[in-house]
C-alpha cells in the first residue's frame, strides 16, 4: 500500500505548498530535468500513477492539481533531487 501511495504524497504536498516562500525555501527553484524525462518511461510512470490520479482527485478542489504539467514537474524534481536508502534485508512495505 504505501508504495502505491508515496507516488502522490510527495508531488501532492509540493503543489499544495504555500504560494508565498523565500527563495532559499524554495523547492520549485530545484532541477527537474523536465526535457530530459519527457517521453521516457519514467515519465509515462508518472503520467500514470501521478498525474492521473491527481487531477481525478484533484479536479474541482484546487487548480493546482489540474495542471498536468506542474504535477509532471513536481515528479520531477522529486526523483532529481532525493535518493532511496536500501537496507539489505529490510522487508518491504507493500
Amino acid at each position: 500500500m504505501f508504495r502505491k501511495v508515496h507516488h502522490l504524497l510527495g508531488p501532492l504536498r509540493m503543489i499544495l505548498l504555500p504560494e508565498k516562500r523565500s527563495e532559499d525555501s524554495d523547492p520549485w527553484l530545484l532541477m527537474s530535468h523536465e526535457e530530459e524525462r519527457r517521453d521516457t518511461l519514467v515519465h509515462f510512470l508518472n503520467e500514470a500513477n501521478s498525474v492521473r490520479v491527481l487531477r481525478r482527485i484533484g479536479s474541482g478542489l484546487d487548480p493546482r492539481l489540474e495542471d498536468s504539467e506542474r504535477i509532471h514537474r513536481a515528479c520531477g524534481i522529486l526523483d532529481t533531487n532525493s535518493y532511496e536508502m536500501v537496507c539489505p534485508g529490510a522487508q518491504v512495505l507493500e
